[in-house]
């Protein structure tokens, strides 16, 4: 968006029009407005912008303020959460729309010329360097200068042996009971995914016959997704503490890869679902599903980086009924925590 810094008031008058005489704004505006619906053909595709594209850079917009060094730190840290967030509605609800249409075989074009299929070939070349920004911001400038305050995110990997028993106590009382690993294997189907649920993908392999197994641990969600050390000031994403120790989750068993990764769902309960599709261009239409939302996001994380890429799944699986949570108790937030600890202020 171009600055507006020393744009004039609309109530100035602009450069000379072609006669000669100045003319204001509002009067430039009206003439090509006049001569847009004189001569214009309103179904053109060049006089429209896609929705789910706008959306996108409205969010661009949010992230941008993470961006900004005039915002104070612990700020732009909330609105890259609010980036993240804001981009799971959107897959929730807009990006499961257009899979929904394609699944249904709905080729009608929206009203800037994309069939739903190029709608989400569009949203996913665009949404690329967004998700890259996101990494980058977080890790390359926001931490850092949390790490400065002396408020850092640490890997589990580089605590020291207090820290480490400290972590052990609080794995040992509060995370291992809650842990449910689930292996995949014939007699024992892929495991539902619930909504924004974190999990870690496993790959164990028996000492004995060398034969590979596939488990899926689910991060607990009553827990805080960080954790505390001594100093107050210092978190370890939950995650890396349970990769830490798969061993014991495992005993026997040769642990060979462990990776982090999150599924986002359709969200729209089954008459919405039907409801949009009826409203779809072409008058498109599909039956309405369980309530359980089909996979319609993906991300896979590195065991380094708990903040990871995400990217589309392919073909979504069929729909499984929901199974009951527990009541979440209320989860700490890394902003808020470290709210406390700052010394200085950004």
């Amino acid at each position: 968006m171009e600055s507006t810094a020393h744009a004039q008031p609309h109530t100035r008058e602009d450069r000379p029009a072609g006669d000669g005489q100045p003319r204001r704004l509002e009067d430039r505006a009206a003439t090509q407005l006049g001569e847009l619906e004189g001569d214009a053909d309103l179904d053109a595709c060049h006089w429209y912008l896609n929705r789910g594209l706008s959306w996108l850079e409205f969010n661009r917009r949010v992230m941008a303020q993470a961006t900004d060094s005039s915002v104070p730190l612990l700020e732009r840290l909330r609105f890259l959460a609010i980036f993240a967030s804001n981009l799971d509605e959107f897959f929730m609800v807009r990006v499961a729309g257009l899979k929904q249409q394609v699944a249904a075989g709905i080729t009608a074009r929206s009203p800037d010329g994309r069939t739903p299929e190029q709608q989400l070939t569009a949203i996913s070349e665009r949404l690329a360097p967004l998700l890259q920004t996101c990494t980058e911001v977080l890790h390359d400038q926001l931490l850092p200068l949390l790490a400065r305050h002396d408020v850092a995110l640490r890997p589990v990997d580089d605590l020291n042996a207090a820290e480490q028993a400290h972590i052990d106590r609080e794995f040992d009382e509060d995370i291992f009971p809650v842990l449910t690993p689930l292996a995949v294997d014939p007699g024992h189907p892929f495991p539902y995914i619930s909504n924004l649920s974190l999990s870690l993908a496993v790959t164990i392999r028996h000492p004995g016959t060398g034969q590979r197994r596939f488990a899926r641990v689910k991060v607990p969600s009553v827990l805080p997704r960080f954790l505390a050390l001594p100093d107050g000031c210092s978190f370890v994403p939950l995650e890396e503490v349970i990769q830490s120790r798969l061993d014991r989750l495992f005993p026997g068993m040769e642990v060979l890869d462990a990776y982090p990764f999150r599924v986002t769902r359709d969200s729209d309960p089954p008459a919405s679902a039907a409801l949009r599709c009826r409203g779809a261009p072409g008058g498109g239409r599909v039956h309405p599903r369980g309530d359980g939302g089909d996979a319609g996001r993906g991300a896979r994380g590195r065991p380094a980086r708990p903040v990871p890429h995400a990217r589309p799944f392919g073909p979504a699986r069929p729909r499984r009924a929901r199974r009951p949570r527990p009541p979440r108790a209320p989860l700490a937030s890394l902003g808020a925590r470290a709210a406390a600890g700052l010394r200085v202020q950004p």
